[in-house]
């Protein structure tokens, strides 16, 4: 099974430009985020479908759908 992940902003540019990608389930976020090819450091929050804030140590479940925040930058 898999779990579905979204990314925001500047983080779609690490997955060709598309809008979500599916990954195996079984593994942490940071995991996730490898299979995936995003720099966990590019990361600011990850959200389950609820909008509740998970870290990078959460397990999600297969049929869970993440949506992944951009760390934002600028000076």
């Amino acid at each position: 099974m898999s779990v579905t992940v979204v990314p925001v902003g500047g983080l779609k540019g690490y997955v060709g430009g598309r809008d979500q990608v599916e990954v195996n389930s079984g593994g942490t976020i940071q995991e996730l985020l490898e299979q995936a090819g995003i720099d966990a450091a590019l990361v600011a929050a990850v959200l389950r479908e609820d909008d509740e804030l998970v870290t990078v140590d959460y397990r999600p479940r297969a049929g869970e759908t993440l949506k992944l925040i951009a760390v934002m930058g600028g000076g």
